[in-house]
């Protein structure tokens, strides 16, 4: 869920507390976590050192043993720095940072998330080709594309070619790229690579 509630209704204010309910036991994503309030963060700080949490209009501590997981594409030790996010929750959350690079400086995981997209997809579609079948004269331009929108980007692009596909196959690519222009044709990476990064996926 989005850790940006900037505009938030009354009816909406217990709706992180809910979540962690929810995730009790288990995992609660947070995405956008260096876009958030600080009032949100002294409200997670608190969950996270107390272990409880408690409805809107109700007294009662309900505890919940939740391992959170934030995502951000800030630099948050700057916003620590300047005093828009809270030191101490910083510290709090970055036990095990993970820094993922774009999806064009490793290309060699665009065709497995690409496969995977496309299964999730053909789960609900029966009528799909297969990946390969389906893309057929068409991996390359995926390749070569850039992908500013990184994973989100995309899956999004499969999906529109999903949905714009005729025969069960994969129409002109370019248009499910947007406004945005492909960057210039060029070899790809290592084919071991990406046969390794296929084969461990699969």
């Amino acid at each position: 869920c989005s850790a940006t509630p900037r505009a938030r209704s009354p009816a909406r204010k217990g709706r992180h507390d809910r979540r962690f309910e929810q995730a009790h036991g288990g995992t609660l994503f947070l995405d956008e976590i260096g876009d958030s309030l600080l009032s949100f963060q002294i409200k997670l700080l608190r969950v996270l050192q107390e272990k409880q949490v408690r409805r809107i209009g109700d007294d009662k501590l309900i505890p919940v043993d939740v391992r959170v997981i934030v995502a951000t594409n800030k630099d948050i030790a700057q916003l620590v720095r300047e005093r828009s996010f809270r030191e101490d929750l910083y510290y709090r959350l970055n036990v095990l940072p993970l820094h993922l690079l774009p999806l064009r400086e490793r290309r060699a995981d665009i065709l497995p998330l690409a496969r995977e997209f496309y299964r999730e997809m053909a789960s609900s579609l029966p009528k799909l080709s297969l990946f390969d079948v389906f893309f057929a004269g068409k991996l390359d331009e995926l390749m070569q594309y850039d992908f500013p929108g990184n994973a989100r980007q995309l899956r999004n692009v499969v999906e529109f070619l999903v949905c714009t596909s005729e025969n069960g196959l994969c129409p002109d690519i370019s248009p499910a790229f947007g406004e945005v222009v492909p960057s210039p044709s060029r070899p790809l990476q290592d084919e071991q690579i990406v046969l390794e990064a296929l084969r461990e996926r699969e």
